[in-house]
């Protein structure tokens, strides 16, 4: 038996995961060869094929009526990428005075300093 006939004989058939005679439609999409590496690993150790991985992205967005996931922009590709800094209320307690307080302050003295 050469090395072929092993590498053959060891994987497991897997059942197809579309029956023979379903039409199917076919997907392509470009993306850097390093994203497709890393992803399809990711796929493997799940256990998942990409055409498999693609197939539940594809569920997911059918079930969700959208995508599966929150899309964000990153906080550094904002204009702006933390919020102000809101001004302290004029009556607000500093924070050395909530030390003083302890833990075992008084609530009412801490909702009347508000």
């Amino acid at each position: 038996m050469d090395l072929a006939e092993i590498v053959t004989h060891s994987r497991k058939p897997r059942e197809a995961a579309i029956p023979a005679k379903t039409p199917v439609a076919i997907v392509q999409a470009k993306m850097p060869p390093e994203l497709k590496s890393s992803a399809e690993e990711v796929f493997a150790a799940l256990g998942l094929t990409p055409a498999e991985a693609i197939r539940v992205f594809y569920k997911q967005v059918e079930l969700h009526q959208g995508l599966p996931f929150d899309l964000k922009i990153p906080a550094q590709a904002t204009k702006s990428p933390t919020p102000p800094a809101k001004k302290p209320k004029e009556n607000a307690i500093a924070s050395e005075d909530i030390d003083d307080l302890g833990a075992n302050a008084n609530i009412d003295a801490l909702f009347n300093n508000l």
